[in-house]
């Protein structure tokens, strides 16, 4: 079933104070004074407050579905003129494209008044837009346009809707006495049901001169097409494919006559629709009314139903070749509608009265006052229901959609001319100062909310005469569109840990003050923008991931919360966890890392890395088994050998953040304190002049800070060659602090511990212990232990009566260990029972 849509009751009042600016005129015939100087600002201005008109629009077409026509296009505002603070416009849709044939618009015209920084956009045939265009500016609609346009206006009130009937036409769209070609009609056109016709221009690929073929008002003027409404009947013809340069010579509310020149034939398809050569597309068509194609005529040219154009007994048939059709003369042609209804039409009487009274409507008082209402205002009702929803699922319950979708049954009386719609969060409002105005055939609208809360709708019915009917109220609707919110998470620096099963975390909670809580979103895994669908409950998760051994990772727990009708909020980190069971790597080397040194007092050279976190501790064993105490790690450390001749081992462990501790790293090495005697090409020692000096030791050419050692002097050593005198063995090491001796004492403990304690010792790193078993006098050697600090403890050293141990401390330095602190020792004097 074909569907044509009316010409749309619709008043609406809609404020965007939100987009507004400061309250700027405009004339549109003349630069006003305070611009005269700068035009760029005037123009500037004057485009703003068109997107201000642009924007309220495009809103109203979303409020309103009868704005829209099924098969065309998202309706858009194609002409605005502004004069002050009144606009005049018009809303167009365009077939779709996929339909290319079908090329003229619906269009649907308004006038905009500014009110403060709001301007109201009034839709024709409201009574609102017939009083407003009878006082419109002249700049904008000329009295000859108005005139037209309110004839026309009167017509769609008192005119029935969907009547099929033949409509003609005085002329032609070219000069009298020219013969253009008739190329297609609605049939070859492609059948889409629209009286549609394609006129080549009468030399081939020559450009031709479109004229008007009846008289009317400009209603749309855009790149190559131009749409004209005639009086009396608001039949409207269009016609397409004219240069763009002529089409903008007009504007909308341009009076136009007919043989009016509008402009010259272009090969360029513009607005809508194909083209493939000069030709003009013209189209009848009616916004409320079916055309009924047989019988409809241009310039006295009939249409028949083999789609063939007669006039006197002469037939033309489509095609590309013949300049068949002549314009005659618009004398003796058929009389056209608009001719024979204007004088019925028009009844100035109705626009005086809407001029000088303004809306009825808006002169009632409360409608639950009823004694105020004028007996000559019918008395309207609504059905006694609600009005139904199209999703009923919302009624009552908390939703997250920002767009409620309303429909009604219609209102039972001959006399409806529209409804007054309005919405807000009160159940019993019933009445607005700007109610949504919908047509008396609106059975539904789109309500875009912004707000979380409660909603209700309101409705009441509206006569022609201005009555109204009560107010019918549907609600609540509860809409939320506010996510929930959590508190903001402050991460501290977290350490890498060894364990690979992830604690529970713990988050605090979130709040919702629409339709509650509903949980939380978790994500667990290694993107640190990473986000899910999993939903939890509770404020806490524990990971099941178990991590698998000798690898690392690290772990982001992100959380949003969401409410109980799915609005997410902000996702956030509240925990980052760091794995790592990869213990650390490293290299240990003596001294330079020869396989001989030259004293017993060495400098280890360490090297390590760890693949998460950074390497912290490091400890160092002469065998592997008993282990100095923990210490910082650093990249050198100073060593004590063992006084033997024999290959030693070093061994080092490091160990990381996550506690991850190294297998040990070994470094063998052999001590040579009695070097062979130096020889050279030149010379050979006969006999040693090996010494070990001590102290500072100098010459002409050096000082010597340090020294390894007792000094030996040799004696004199000569051959043919040379001549030793004396001399010592040095080792020297300018960098170096030495450090005093630590003074410890010593007690027990009631835990059968030794306690050893002494005073710190200036620039030591740490103290080495050695322990002898009943033997006070002992020579240190074999290291027992390393504390970083005192006190040390000896645990089990007490209870044993036949072990009594003694004890040395020699403090650490950057020259290696101190001289011998004193002997200490403690005497176990537990009684052993005997033998009988």
């Amino acid at each position: 079933m074909k569907t044509y849509f009316t010409l749309l009751d619709i008043l609406i009042l809609l404020a965007l104070s939100a987009t507004s600016v400061g309250s700027i005129d405009f004339v549109f015939s003349e630069v006003p004074k305070a611009y005269s100087d700068n035009p760029t600002e005037y123009l500037q201005k004057e485009a703003a407050e068109k997107e201000k008109i642009r924007k309220a629009v495009d809103i109203l077409v979303n409020f309103d579905l009868t704005l829209r026509k099924e098969g065309y296009s998202h309706p858009q505002v194609h002409n605005i003129k502004i004069d002050s603070s009144w606009a005049f416009l018009n809303l167009v849709s365009y077939p779709n494209k996929l339909e290319s044939h079908r090329e003229a618009p619906f269009i649907i015209l308004a006038i905009g008044q500014k009110q403060y920084d709001t301007w109201e956009i009034n839709f024709e045939t409201s009574e609102e837009y017939g009083r407003l265009l009878s006082t419109l500016p002249d700049t904008l609609v000329s009295n000859e346009s108005k005139a037209n346009l309110l004839t026309g206006y009167q017509y769609s009130l008192n005119q029935p809707e969907n009547v099929a009937s033949t409509y003609s036409i005085p002329g032609l769209p070219w000069a009298i006495g020219e013969s253009w070609k008739y190329n297609r009609n609605p049939i070859t056109h492609g059948n889409t049901g629209e009286f549609e016709f394609d006129f080549g221009t009468p030399t081939l690929n020559v450009a031709g001169t479109v004229r008007a073929a009846d008289s009317g008002t400009v209603i749309q003027a855009k790149e190559t097409c131009l749409t004209v409404r005639r009086s009396g009947d608001n039949l409207e013809l269009f016609y397409q494919h004219i240069r763009p340069t002529d089409i903008s010579n007009w504007d909308i509310g341009d009076p136009i006559s007919f043989g009016s020149v509008i402009g010259q034939t272009i090969v360029q398809a513009g607005c809508n629709g194909e083209t493939n050569g000069h030709h003009v597309h013209f189209e009848f068509r009616h916004s409320t009314n079916t055309i009924t194609f047989i019988g409809s005529s241009m310039n006295g040219w009939v249409y028949n139903s083999a789609g063939n154009l007669v006039r006197n007994g002469t037939s033309a048939s489509p095609n590309y070749s013949d300049t068949l059709l002549h314009q005659s003369t618009c004398c003796g042609c058929t009389t056209s509608l608009s001719q024979k209804n204007n004088s019925t039409l028009l009844q100035p009487d109705f626009f005086d009265r809407l001029a000088a009274e303004g809306p009825a409507y808006t002169a009632v008082p409360d409608p639950q006052n009823t004694t105020t209402t004028p007996e000559s205002w019918p008395t309207l009702s609504l059905p006694t229901q609600a009005p139904a929803f199209v999703q009923n699922e919302w009624y009552a319950a908390w939703v997250n959609k920002s767009t409620l979708s309303v429909n009604w049954s219609l209102a039972n009386t001959d006399t409806l001319t529209g409804y007054q719609l309005f919405w807000d969060q009160s159940p019993t409002t019933n009445n607005s100062e700007k109610p949504l105005m919908l047509s008396a055939k609106a059975t539904g609208a789109e309500i875009p909310v912004a707000v979380s809360g409660a909603w209700y709708v309101h409705l009441r019915a509206m006569s022609k005469d201005g009555g109204v009917s009560e107010t019918v109220h549907a609600g609540p609707f509860n809409i939320d569109l506010t996510p929930p919110q959590m508190t903001s998470v402050s991460l501290p620096e977290t350490s890498w840990v060894s364990n690979p099963q992830p604690p529970t975390f713990h988050w605090s909670a979130a709040s919702d003050e629409a339709s509650g809580l509903g949980g939380y979103r978790v994500y667990w895994g290694d993107d640190a923008n990473g986000q899910s669908d999993a939903l939890v409950t509770e404020t806490s998760y524990t990971p099941s991931e178990t991590m698998a051994s000798s690898s690392s990772s690290i772990r982001y727990l992100r959380v949003a919360a969401e409410d109980a009708v799915g609005n997410v909020g902000e996702w956030q980190t509240v925990a980052v966890w760091r794995y790592d069971n990869l213990p650390p790597i490293g290299t240990l080397a003596v001294g330079s890392g020869g396989e001989e040194v030259r004293s017993l007092n060495v400098t280890l050279n360490i090297s390590g890395s760890d693949q998460q976190g950074a390497i912290t501790d490091m400890r160092f064993s002469s065998n592997g088994t008993l282990w100095s105490a923990w210490q910082p790690y650093q990249t050198t450390q100073f060593w004590q050998l063992a006084n033997t001749p024999e290959k030693q081992a070093v061994y080092m462990q490091l160990r990381d953040g996550a506690g991850n501790v190294s297998k040990p790293i070994t470094a063998e090495v052999v001590a040579v304190l009695n070097a062979d005697n130096p020889t050279s090409s030149s010379y050979e020692l006969a006999s040693s002049t090996f010494g070990m000096g001590g102290g500072t030791k100098s010459s002409a050419s050096y000082t010597v800070n340090g020294t390894s050692g007792q000094t030996h002097e040799t004696g004199s050593a000569s051959s043919p060659s040379y001549q030793v005198n004396s001399g010592y063995w040095v080792d020297p090491d300018t960098g170096c602090t030495a450090v005093s001796a630590a003074a410890p004492l010593i007690e027990t403990t009631v835990s059968n511990q030794v306690k050893l304690s002494w005073a710190s010792v200036p620039n030591a790193t740490s103290y080495n212990i050695y322990r002898s078993t009943n033997a006070p006098y002992f020579t240190p050697s074999t290291l027992y232990d390393t504390a970083n600090t005192s006190p040390w403890y000896d645990d089990g050293a007490i209870g044993t009566p036949s072990s009594n141990y003694f004890y040395i401390i020699r403090a650490v330095g950057s020259c290696g260990e101190s001289v011998n602190s004193q002997r200490l020792g403690k005497f176990d004097f537990a009684i052993q029972p005997g033998s009988p």
